[in-house]
């Protein structure tokens, strides 16, 4: 038989126990040393975790991971962007801000890139397949956009470079529109997450 600490060996009757009795913990026999020293070290992590959790957090930039990926098509499934949606690669964090701009940050916070869009209204961001280009909404209707076109034709899905194509996030920290063949036609310019020369969309006008 395996004697417990603490616990009497009897032939079945319960040990009496006084008030003085160290084995009584508020009214129960006292727990086996080995199951104290599980509750102090279970406690002890819960505390180590919630340090890390509190310098992580402090040394992080403030923006959730959203969806599943840096890689969005040009098309009608894909679905829009809201105010808050938010991507982050190894290098940097797309941000769509509800005051309507696209901002693209590095790691230390600074916006290296961004649409130009705040206070403009928008209020959505759409890949359309149709124009084959990063299409800001205002309203339900088209804004502006960020992609390529001959010259000229911006407006018209038959002057984009890229339909059939995707926009993506990249590890690098460059925002890039790729054609149905996988060819850069458009990019920010921010490899390694410096800062761009190329601000702004091309505003739309219906």
């Amino acid at each position: 038989m395996v004697r417990q600490a603490g616990v009497a060996e009897s032939s079945g009757a319960r040990p009496e126990l006084s008030a003085a009795d160290p084995a009584l913990v508020m009214g129960a026999v006292a727990r086996p040393r080995w199951h104290r020293r599980l509750r102090r070290i279970a406690t002890l992590a819960v505390t180590i975790g919630a340090a890390m959790t509190m310098v992580l957090a402090s040394g992080a930039p403030s923006f959730a991971a959203v969806g599943t990926g840096s890689r969005f098509y040009f098309s009608g499934s894909t679905p829009n962007w809201s105010c808050g949606h938010n991507v982050w690669t190894g290098s940097t964090h797309l941000v769509f801000q509800c005051d309507g701009n696209l901002v693209l940050y590095n790691f230390s916070g600074i916006a290296i890139w961004a649409s130009g869009t705040n206070g403009s209204g928008v209020d959505e961001v759409d890949f359309s397949g149709s124009m084959g280009a990063l299409m800001l909404v205002k309203n339900g209707s088209w804004y502006c956009g960020i992609g390529a076109w001959t010259n000229g034709t911006f407006g018209q899905s038959s002057g984009s470079l890229a339909l059939g194509g995707f926009f993506e996030v990249q590890d690098d920290g460059n925002l890039v529109v790729y054609n149905s063949v996988s060819k850069a036609v458009w990019a920010s310019d921010t490899v390694g997450g410096s800062d761009s020369s190329k601000h702004g969309c091309v505003t739309y006008y219906n």
